[in-house]
């Protein structure tokens, strides 16, 4: 996605804007807190200039979810792409606003974010392997992981259901509370409208939570990359570039594109019975 919008002659930068945090607190009023202050933040005649100021092409919003000694922390990371080059001054001024959006909403339900306390931060996107690709990389993974390494600000819900197998009363009471405070909120979400981020890069439509549980995964081919491909990818900076040929044509799509580029993969065929070695590894290049 950022490279794509990189390379058509745009920008992107990140807005991270998080809110405070005590003990005691109900995830699922901190969450209301937050979708309420994201409404808005992108809502009214002030958005519209915000939105106008760089020639917005539209935004992913990630939700980040841990539980530390505080309780459970919220916060955002919005990725802000933009149809023209614009600077660091320009990305901070609107970052800033929205800022100020966010923090007078969520006053209104009790909750505070100090911006000279971390509340928000605004950094630009470039196609440097140590750049936010990577960053949005890792980010997913700490979502979705169990066995990632608990970050400062605590464990990720995925990691609080590891720990659920010690069995300790407090980690199934806090994996239950994510469990129902999270039921038909996303923590992924795109813009739509004239602004649709997924229909600019050629993505399709985000699919439903419904639509994502009723596909049959059980004969879906999926890829294994070897080491010396991962560490291709992770230097060259293209691992979301993989991921977007996936998600634009399956697995076939990701197979192209790793042959087009000479490198490694296996196709593992669910549930049945084969593998086939993808190219290099018997020393030919194959395209099935």
């Amino acid at each position: 996605m950022i490279r794509h919008v990189l390379d058509g002659g745009g920008s992107a930068s990140l807005v991270t804007l998080t809110m405070r945090h005590h003990a005691g607190l109900k995830l699922r009023d901190c969450w209301d807190a937050l979708g309420y202050a994201w409404s808005r933040v992108t809502s009214g005649k002030a958005w519209q200039a915000d939105q106008d100021m760089g020639d917005l092409l539209g935004w992913v919003k990630v939700v980040e979810a841990t539980h530390g000694e505080n309780g459970w922390h919220l916060h955002l990371h919005v990725l802000m792409c933009w149809d023209r080059p614009v600077s660091l001054e320009l990305a901070e001024m609107v970052g800033t606003r929205m800022w100020s959006r966010w923090e007078k909403a969520l006053g209104r339900k009790g909750f505070e974010s100090w911006v000279d306390s971390g509340g928000l931060d605004v950094r630009m996107a470039t196609l440097k392997a140590d750049n936010l690709g990577d960053y949005f990389m890792k980010l997913a993974r700490e979502i979705t992981s169990s066995h990632a390494k608990d970050a400062r600000s605590g464990r990720t819900p995925f990691a609080v259901l590891r720990d659920c197998q010690d069995g300790l009363v407090d980690d199934i009471e806090l994996w239950r509370e994510w469990e129902r405070a999270s039921k038909d909120r996303r923590q992924i979400t795109w813009s739509q409208g004239k602004r649709d981020l997924r229909r600019h890069a050629g993505l399709g439509e985000q699919q439903t939570d419904e639509e994502i549980a009723a596909e049959d995964l059980m004969g879906a081919d999926v890829l294994a990359l070897p080491g010396e491909t991962w560490r291709v990818l992770r230097r060259s900076a293209l691992a979301t570039d993989l991921l977007d040929a996936a998600e634009r044509g399956g697995p076939a799509g990701a197979i192209k594109w790793l042959v087009d580029r000479h490198l490694n993969y296996k196709r593992v065929v669910r549930g049945p019975t084969r593998s086939d070695l993808g190219p290099g590894e018997d020393g030919a290049a194959k395209t099935a």
